[in-house]
């Protein structure tokens, strides 16, 4: 025969422990904060098939999560394009 000996105490603490952190969590996460980074790399426009106008003609690419928003380095627009840069949202 097998018997176990608990502590009712030690459960009942680790119950409310765990369930608090839950709780927090959660809260955290309808908080509507941010709660990580996210790294995007624009590389930039490679071969595209559009017309492109005779005079010389610049863009910017801007990248918006809906708290922060980056914008490119201004680059002339061609065939192939490159911006090469990395940047955090």
């Amino acid at each position: 025969m097998i018997s176990f000996c608990c502590n009712d105490d030690l459960i009942s603490s680790w119950q409310f422990s765990y369930t608090k952190e839950i709780r927090e969590a959660r809260t955290r996460a309808q908080s509507g904060k941010a709660h990580g980074k996210v790294f995007v790399k624009v590389l930039g426009l490679r071969d595209i098939h559009i017309p492109l106008p005779s005079q010389p003609t610049f863009f910017t690419c801007v990248l918006n999560n809906g708290i922060h928003f980056v914008e490119t380095p201004v680059v002339q627009l061609a065939r192939d394009s490159l911006i090469e840069q990395e940047f955090e949202l």
